[in-house]
C-alpha cells in the first residue's frame, strides 16, 4: 500500500494549466507585440464580421476569412515562442516541435475550408444576392483595418 497524503495539492484544470503557460509566454517582452497585433486583429475581425452580415458581400467575407487566418498565424508565432522556452524531455525527445507543425497544418486546413465555404456560397446563392451601394465604403474600411 502507498502512503496516504491528507493535504495533497489540488490538481489544476486544463484551463488552469493553459493559463499558466500563457502567462509564461506573455512574460517575455518579444511576445508583447504579437499579443498587441492579435488583439487588434480580433477587434478588426469582429467589425468585419458585422459588416459581412449586413452587406452579404462574398468579397468582404473572403477578406474576413483572411484576417482570421492571420490570427491563426499570430497564434502559431506564440506557440513558436512557447516551444523555444520548453526543453526536450525523455517523454518528448523532439521537444514540442511537432506542436508547431500541427498548428501550421491546422491553420492551413481551416483556411482551405473557409475557401470552400465561400465557393459554395457563390455557386448556391451568388446570382440571387442583392448588391448594396454602401459596400465599397465598408470594404475600404475593412481594408483599412488590416493595415
Amino acid at each position: 500500500m502507498g502512503t496516504i497524503h491528507l493535504f495533497r495539492k489540488p490538481q489544476r484544470s486544463f484551463f488552469g494549466k493553459l493559463l499558466q503557460e500563457f502567462r509564461l509566454v506573455a512574460a517575455d517582452r518579444r511576445s508583447w507585440k504579437i499579443l498587441l497585433f492579435g488583439a487588434i486583429n480580433v477587434l478588426c475581425t469582429g467589425f468585419l464580421l458585422m459588416w459581412c452580415s449586413s452587406t452579404n458581400s462574398i468579397a468582404l467575407t473572403a477578406y474576413t476569412y483572411l484576417t482570421i487566418f492571420d490570427l491563426f498565424s499570430l497564434i502559431t508565432c506564440l506557440i513558436s515562442y512557447w516551444v523555444m522556452m520548453r526543453k526536450p524531455s525523455p517523454v518528448y525527445s523532439f521537444g514540442f516541435e511537432r506542436l508547431e507543425v500541427l498548428a501550421v497544418f491546422a491553420s492551413t486546413v481551416l483556411a482551405q475550408l473557409g475557401a470552400l465555404f465561400i465557393l459554395k456560397e457563390r455557386t448556391l446563392f451568388g446570382a440571387a444576392r442583392d448588391t448594396h451601394t454602401g459596400i465599397i465604403k465598408k470594404t475600404l474600411k475593412g481594408m483599412f483595418c488590416s493595415f
